[in-house]
């Protein structure tokens, strides 16, 4: 029997998951890739289709983060399997993220956070759509420090 009701948690754990300390990629965390994009390109809103691996804007279409979003594709198509849901069930599974670059908070560890505001949406074939939004607060690097990873993570980039 599929588990529908469970798949507003799974966009959520998605969502998290993907901006989270355990996506870690060649020279830094995902967000950061992110971030570093968002600053140099002046660009802070992100549109990721888990389903066919794509990013927009294209300045975020990157090689390791395309390679990060299908190995997320694959553990949410072992979930769908998990909770008895057929991947032809599925229609689309997007993620929006907006990176607030302006608005940096003081927290109690002194470090400047950024904001990002994410929203993970599973569209059905039968038109249902089970979504979930959450906000995270991420420890901001200099602007330099995003520049150079900017460099590193657009050197080779196909």
């Amino acid at each position: 029997m599929p588990k529908y009701k469970l798949l507003r948690g799974t966009a959520h754990n998605l969502g998290h998951s993907f901006l989270s300390l355990m996506n870690y990629l060649k020279y830094d965390y995902c967000l950061d890739y992110l971030y570093a994009i968002s600053r140099v390109k002046k660009s802070n809103r992100i549109y990721i289709n888990f389903l066919d691996c794509r990013l927009k804007p294209k300045c975020f279409d990157l090689r390791e983060l395309i390679c990060s979003v299908y190995a997320y594709r694959g553990t949410f198509y072992f979930r769908m399997a998990d909770l008895g849901i057929s991947p032809t069930e599925i229609e689309s599974v997007n993620m929006k993220i907006k990176l607030d670059n302006n608005k940096r908070k003081i927290v109690k560890s002194h470090k400047v956070h950024g904001d990002t505001f994410s929203e993970v949406s599973i569209k059905l074939k039968n038109g249902k759509v089970y979504s979930d939004s959450f906000h995270t607060k991420w420890p901001l690097d200099s602007d330099n420090n995003y520049k150079e990873l900017y460099k590193k993570i657009t050197k080779y980039n196909i």
